[in-house]
């Protein structure tokens, strides 16, 4: 139901979208050893868009492209013993709205159905 009330189209990686929450689909690891991995949906507020200039996390001298990735303050996961932080992610837009690991959506908030 949440995925039907999204725009049919990932919203452009541009300045627009600082300021508004997203959602991003991540694996955590549920256990010590790393064995057992569970799905997440993590909320936050993008703060910053990529300039070009922003290192690709393990790739030494590969950068993002302009518009490619985000700066996200996350909020808190208490079950998952999260604390709130920044990090940077790209937003690949044949991942919008998808179900899988690295998908991504707006934050739409809570709904009224009304009832």
């Amino acid at each position: 139901m949440y995925s039907k009330r999204q725009k049919k189209d990932a919203p452009a990686v541009d300045d627009i979208l600082i300021g508004k929450r997203v959602e991003y689909l991540s694996e955590f690891d549920m256990d010590d050893e790393g064995t057992e991995q569970e799905p997440r949906w993590c909320s936050g507020v993008v703060e910053r868009i990529c300039d070009g200039t922003w290192v690709i996390p393990g790739k030494m001298r590969k950068c993002w492209k302009e518009g490619e990735a985000v700066e996200v303050f996350w909020d808190v996961i208490p079950d998952a013993d999260m604390p709130t932080c920044r990090d940077k992610m790209a937003l690949n837009p044949n991942k919008w709205n998808k179900d899988d690991i690295d998908a991504w959506r707006m934050d739409l908030g809570e709904y009224n159905y009304g009832v």
